[in-house]
């Protein structure tokens, strides 16, 4: 059972986010109505303010987010898993629900705003840790919520199926 916000679409979009602390390169891996993964080095607090540029068939699409998860991978598990951010849209374009077509914009609840509203910065953060149900890998994710069960539900969210949650505590 897809326990997600909303549909998602995997993508590989190139991107590169802006900060107040500078730039950084990274790759989309999935978009959606309200938000959407990159793949990156960054290292990014949870509720920062990120510009992002999508290069899209020669089309830069210029996104307004904020930093709503984390995903933490040891450096030594680089090479097999994706670390990155959780950003959740702020501002977008037309052109970025073009991205998502037609068909895709429909499958969004009506009774939500496609572009949501900015998290809490001041919600406590909490570090949650998963295992994929089927297989040895594990990780950690850094989720802003306003309690650990929020905190549980993103996690699952973010990472769908195939992923259990063995322990919530505050970061």
């Amino acid at each position: 059972m897809e326990r997600r916000r909303g549909p998602r679409q995997k993508r590989r979009v190139t991107c590169e986010i802006e900060t107040e602390a500078g730039r950084h390169r990274g790759i989309v891996l999935d978009v959606a109505p309200r938000g959407l993964f990159v793949q990156t080095d960054a290292t990014l607090d949870l509720g920062a303010r990120a510009q992002l540029c999508l290069r899209v068939d020669g089309e830069e699409i210029g996104l307004e987010t904020r930093v709503a998860r984390k995903r933490v991978v040891p450096r030594q598990l680089a090479s097999v898993a994706s670390g990155g951010l959780g950003l959740r849209i702020e501002g977008a374009p037309e052109s970025y629900f073009r991205l998502l077509g037609s068909d895709f914009r429909a499958e969004a609840p009506a009774s939500e705003p496609i572009v949501p509203p900015a998290p809490s910065p001041s919600s406590p953060v909490f570090r949650v840790r998963v295992k994929q149900t089927h297989g040895p890998r594990s990780r950690s994710l850094l989720v802003n919520a306003a309690t650990e069960e929020r905190a549980r539900e993103e996690a699952t969210e973010d990472l769908g199926e195939g992923w259990s949650v063995l322990e919530v505590a505050p970061a």
